[in-house]
């Protein structure tokens, strides 16, 4: 993805990529669009048969090219590059449609981690967006979907019955955040946190780490009581507004 975004030009594809939102005529880079994934597969292929545009230290294409095959390999069955080590597989997407689902990957693959669970519980997981929260809360409560991914205020539980409360069983998320981002920039050719602009020499306290600490510090310390005593969260995974489905499980979610 890295020489897609920073050389497509030099391996003859007429498009530019980011890794984010950008100017006019620069495309989010997006693993399930299939003009931009074939790009991306027509790089791996060139990588794969030594054809790299041009070579970075500490990178050795060589020993990748096993992987970049296996890329490629998944990419010609699947149609997509969404592709990681976890225990599913992105099997359903249409673009034109909030559905999506996930199938069992019952392969080997390697686990980085013993904190998170190594397999799926089901077969398969489904999701299905949705703008009815309301309704969508009820048809959980009656059995029709397992779980929705949505996040609200102890208090919006509130106005459903009780009937619907005790078919619920409700957990802990972030609802919403907000961010900051600060430049960091100094001179390169120098240590101290300064700019210089032509003739003029600017002050910048955030190219300073322990501003930076301190800023983080105090955020926190304002947060707090705001959030009832709940401490912000450094980082989470914000999820759109959906309904989930199990089929052929195994175990029940927990």
């Amino acid at each position: 993805m890295g020489e897609l975004v920073a050389k497509s030009k030099e391996y003859g594809i007429n498009r530019t990529y980011s890794f984010s939102s950008g100017a006019e005529g620069v495309l989010w880079l997006d693993l399930l669009n299939g003009t931009h994934t074939s790009d991306l597969a027509a790089i791996m292929d060139a990588i794969s048969v030594g054809n790299v545009v041009e070579t970075f230290p500490g990178i050795n294409w060589t020993a990748v090219v096993a992987r970049i095959n296996a890329d490629l390999q998944f990419y010609n069955e699947r149609g997509h590059l969404v592709i990681s080590n976890g225990p599913y597989l992105l099997a359903t997407y249409p673009l034109d449609s909030p559905h999506l689902k996930l199938e069992k990957f019952n392969g080997s693959r390697t686990v980085y981690t013993d904190s998170l669970q190594r397999d799926g519980n089901s077969n398969v997981i489904e999701f299905y967006g949705t703008q009815d929260v309301t309704g969508a809360i009820l048809t959980i409560s009656q059995g029709i979907y397992d779980f929705g991914l949505f996040r609200f205020t102890k208090g919006w539980y509130y106005y459903f019955d009780s009937d619907v409360l005790s078919n619920l069983n409700l957990y802990r998320s972030a609802s919403s955040y907000n961010e900051l981002t600060f430049n960091t920039y100094h001179d390169p050719d120098k240590d101290a946190p300064i700019v210089t602009v032509g003739d003029q020499v600017y002050f910048n306290p955030f190219a300073i780490r322990e501003v930076r600490f301190a800023m983080n510090w105090l955020i926190n310390r304002v947060l707090e009581p705001l959030m009832h005593s709940r401490p912000p969260s450094t980082s989470h995974v914000r999820y759109p507004w959906a309904l989930g489905r199990f089929r052929d499980q195994s175990a029940s979610l927990t």
